[in-house]
């Protein structure tokens, strides 16, 4: 289900190589047509592979980019709320 919302997601915005990383980007606030998609990191590596397959092929048919960016569960409530304070 996650990755049929990812993929409903994405047929409206804009997206770049997906990243790995769990450090909040210092623009994650400002628009510069680039899609940043926040995604849970799962506990299996097919999971997080899968995605960005997706992510992948869905950057090569609109030519969008996107920022792929992984949070362990715990952080990712505390990362919104320090994007949403800037």
């Amino acid at each position: 289900m996650s990755l049929l919302f990812c993929g409903l997601l994405l047929t409206n915005c804009a997206g770049q190589t997906p990243e790995s990383t769990t450090k909040v980007p210092e623009n994650a606030s400002k628009p510069d047509n680039t899609l940043t998609i926040w995604w849970t990191r799962s506990f299996y590596v097919q999971e997080n592979d899968a995605l960005k397959a997706v992510i992948a092929a869905w950057q090569n048919k609109t030519g969008k980019k996107v920022n792929l960016l992984f949070f362990p569960e715990d952080d990712i409530l505390k990362n919104t709320e320090k994007v949403l304070k800037t």
